[in-house]
C-alpha cells in the first residue's frame, strides 16, 4: 500500500485490485482504516481556499458511520468515489443508508485530531456542510452499497441527513 499525500488516505495499487478481483475472493474488499486530518472545520475554521466560517454558516449532521466507496470496473479502474452516510438500526441489526454523495479529490472523510470520530466537509452553492461520524470504512466494490442497502430500507423511508426544516 502507498500513501497519497494530497488526501492522506491509504490506497492499494490498481494492479493489486486486478489480482484480488481475479482471485475468486468476494468482490467487495473492505479496508478499515483511520485517515489523518486534512484541515477539518471546527467552529470558526476554514474551508479549502482559505474561506473563513462561523458556526452559523455551516449545516451540521451526525451519523453512526461514513463509508468512502470506490466503485471499480472489471479492469480494476476506479469509475467514481462516493461517501455513504449510515445510521445503525438496532431492529435490523445493520447499518441503514441516510444519504450519499459523489465526491471530488480532497473531499474524503478524515479523522478529527485528538478525537475518535471522522468528518466530511463540502460546499454547494454557498452552503457549507459538515458531517461527523463515529466510525469510518473504505470499500472497493463492483456494486453500489447505497443501492444494495435499498433491499433493507426503501429510499422513501430514509431519515434525511439535512432535514428540510433546517
Amino acid at each position: 500500500m502507498r500513501r497519497d499525500s494530497w488526501s492522506n488516505t491509504a490506497f492499494v495499487s490498481a494492479c493489486t485490485y486486478r489480482r484480488l478481483l481475479r482471485s475468486g475472493l468476494p468482490v467487495l474488499a473492505v479496508i478499515m482504516l483511520g485517515c489523518q486530518s486534512n484541515g477539518a472545520l471546527a467552529g470558526g475554521g476554514t474551508l479549502s481556499g482559505g474561506q473563513s466560517l462561523t458556526d452559523a454558516e455551516v449545516r451540521r449532521a451526525t451519523v453512526d458511520m461514513v463509508e468512502l466507496n470506490h466503485y471499480i470496473d472489471v479492469d480494476g479502474r476506479e469509475v467514481f468515489r462516493q461517501t455513504v452516510f449510515y445510521d445503525w438500526s438496532p431492529l435490523g441489526r445493520r447499518y441503514h443508508v441516510r444519504a450519499w454523495r459523489l465526491i471530488e479529490p480532497g473531499e474524503e472523510p478524515h479523522q478529527r485530531p485528538n478525537r475518535k470520530s471522522f468528518r466530511c466537509t463540502w460546499s454547494d452553492n454557498q452552503t457549507h456542510y459538515q458531517v461527523d461520524a463515529k466510525a469510518f470504512r473504505e470499500t472497493f466494490s463492483h456494486s453500489d452499497p447505497e443501492r444494495v442497502n435499498r433491499r433493507y430500507l426503501a429510499e422513501s423511508k430514509r431519515r434525511p441527513l439535512f432535514p428540510k426544516s433546517e
